[in-house]
């Protein structure tokens, strides 16, 4: 490991370690001697692993057809009209992602022995959910219809209304509030078997549902589908378990004014609090646009796929220097621990129609959107001349384009980003297509880093894997060797790498470690996969009774010591213990007269004092 920019001889007494232990969180500025800018290469030797929280900022809003889900310019987000049957069993749920669209539900089969007299009337209880109180919501229906699977239609005139309502009362247990539509039924058919299979279909047309203000609309932002939780215990439990990166995906399109690009300050605020807090954990903060460049992007107020093309060069490259500017000129004295990445998996994927040069174009604007990039925010000043910055690879960061990457000239503070979703199993997207190929984990793990050694050894400018996972398709048993072969392999090259921890439900399909539902480990042997690979002890501290249990790069430190500090940032009480390479975990045990604000855990190595962790809350 290269050596820490803070040392201490290992010759220096203890008692005297601790003196300087001590003063460590409150260093006056005006005494501290200026330090030298942080590398891409003391960065990386630094980060253990780490983790991407898609919950917390981003929503898909480059979706199948193009139309933004969970964004919509005049409604909060989150808002959505739910049906029901008369059991308030879930038949569908919509969320208002235009300001119309159409909407089809299919009607539940009839069984008349279940005494439903209100079978067909019941479906239409009809509600909408947002996670704003006292949100008012108006919006029509047209087009009304119940259409039998022989092609019948029954058209409903009656419920061609436009619905003025408001969210009331106390929210529910996911802390969404609702409101129910006053529907007229009174055309409604009777129930029978004739409408099973049946559809009933509306258009709606929202008129208005106004925020309340910028922080309320930012507050409200949220993709349904996702399990909401609580961003600073899932960054707690993370940085447990011996990760010190987190990156930070975050759609910025929706606070973006479409006239002058202005960004919503309550959205900046909101975004700055989470950094705030990871940088706080002496962790690293990778900080994008996730979701505003991918395969298409917001030009002419639509969604383009193909927004690489010359005739929206123009308007894509403003849009994306404004929002730059922005984000960087907001973080511009921020510490070098916080890390810019230009956007999230740059892609023109093929479409009907598209030129034959498409992937050429597309590997060309990526080259000049980096550039475009790493001149706006170097170009904002303060700490952002030497700031990291985290270069997007064309091809949905696909290491086979790192060849195709051509770097800004002259900038000795950069980093390279590639994802990798196929290396130790089969790409899920692409287990049908008869052209594709997989070779087992080991033979495409070592493709993947043979690459990247290619690509390092060429320009000395380091790689991250910003982005991987492994599903659910298989047992943790069966995966974990994978996982543990592709975290050793890259160990051994200083590349330091990100999981990409949904939160969706228990589908095969996603990669999350931590289960949102039942608040727990869901995959312990991919964790620890993780923890072997890289060497990660067991570290617990015991202080008054209570047991704090995270992972720690201890390496081959000879000693580890945790440092209890009170609310004034004054120690408290400290405890060492030594530790042999063979030990595989260390206790270390703190007696107080009050619970400390804050408990850091430092090793002794190579003759230095390095800090591993502040883990406790």
């Amino acid at each position: 490991m290269k050596p820490k920019r803070s040392l201490l001889p290992r010759t220096l007494a203890l008692a005297a370690a601790l003196s300087l232990l001590a003063g460590l969180l409150t260093v006056s500025a005006s005494g501290a001697e200026p330090e030298a800018p942080l590398t891409p290469q003391e960065a990386v030797s630094e980060m253990t692993w780490g983790v991407n929280f898609p919950d917390f900022f981003i929503a898909d809003v480059t979706y199948h057809d193009g139309f933004p889900i969970g964004y919509c310019e005049s409604a909060p987000y989150g808002l959505g009209i739910w049906f029901w049957n008369e059991a308030y069993e879930w038949l569908t749920f919509n969320q208002i992602h235009e300001d119309s669209y159409s909407v089809s539900v299919t009607l539940p089969y009839y069984n008349s022995s279940d005494n439903q007299p209100d079978w067909i009337g019941g479906l239409f209880t009809i509600a909408v959910m947002t996670t704003i109180q006292d949100q008012p919501v108006k919006f029509s229906f047209s087009n009304t219809k119940l259409t039998t699977t022989g092609g019948q239609v029954t058209e409903l005139p009656s419920m061609d209304e436009t619905y003025e309502t408001v969210t009331t009362g106390e929210p529910n247990g996911n802390g969404y509030y609702s409101c129910f539509l006053d529907i007229d039924k009174s055309q409604l058919p009777q129930a029978g078997a004739a409408w099973n299979g049946a559809t009933f279909s509306t258009t709606i047309t929202l008129i208005s549902a106004p925020f309340a203000s910028e922080a309320a609309k930012a507050d409200c932002f949220f993709e349904f589908s996702r399990i909401q939780t609580d961003p600073y215990e899932m960054i707690d439990l993370f940085l447990a378990q011996g990760a010190n990166v987190v990156r930070l995906p975050v759609t910025w399109t929706s606070f973006v004014n479409d006239t002058t690009y202005e960004i919503d300050q309550a959205w900046l605020e909101k975004v700055q609090e989470i950094v705030d807090y990871i940088l706080s954990k002496g962790a690293y903060c990778i900080l994008n646009t996730h979701n505003d460049y991918l395969q298409r992007s917001y030009v002419d107020g639509q969604w383009h796929q193909d927004w690489m093309f010359e005739e929206y060069t123009q308007e894509v490259n403003t849009r994306f220097a404004a929002i730059w500017q922005q984000i960087a000129t907001y973080f511009k004295d921020y510490p070098d621990r916080l890390i810019f990445e230009p956007c999230n998996e740059p892609t023109m994927d093929w479409y009907e129609g598209a030129p034959a040069d498409h992937f050429s174009t597309q590997v060309s604007r990526v080259n000049e959107l980096n550039e475009l990039f790493v001149n706006t925010v170097r170009a904002t000043g303060g700490r952002n001349g030497t700031r990291l910055l985290c270069l997007a690879v064309a091809n949905y960061n696909h290491y086979g384009q790192l060849s195709s990457l051509v770097l800004p000239e002259d900038d000795d503070y950069l980093m390279v980003q590639i994802h990798s979703y196929s290396a130790m199993e089969k790409d899920p997207n692409l287990v049908n297509d008869p052209s594709y190929i997989y070779e087992g984990y080991v033979t495409e793990t070592n493709k993947l880093f043979d690459a990247v050694d290619a690509f390092t050894e060429a320009s000395n400018v380091p790689v991250i894997v910003g982005e991987l996972g492994i599903t659910h398709w298989e047992s943790d048993a069966d995966q974990a060797p994978k996982v543990q072969y592709f975290f050793e392999q890259a160990a051994e090259r200083n590349v330091p790498c990100l999981w990409w921890e949904d939160s969706f439900d228990n589908a095969n399909y996603y990669y999350w470690l931590y289960n949102k539902q039942a608040g727990e480990w869901g995959r312990p042997e991919i964790l620890r996969a993780i923890q072997n690979a890289l060497d990660l002890v067991p570290v617990t501290v015991q202080v008054n009774g209570a047991d704090y249990t995270f992972a720690a790069p201890l390496e081959g430190a000879g000693t580890v010591l945790a440092a209890a500090y009170d609310s004034s940032g004054q120690m408290a009480g400290c405890a060492s213990a030594a530790r042999t390479a063979e030990q595989a975990s260390v206790t270390l045990t703190l007696s107080l007269s009050q619970t400390p604000a804050e408990v850091r855990v430092f090793c002794l190595e190579d003759g230095t004092w390095r800090p591993l962790t502040k883990a406790l809350p």
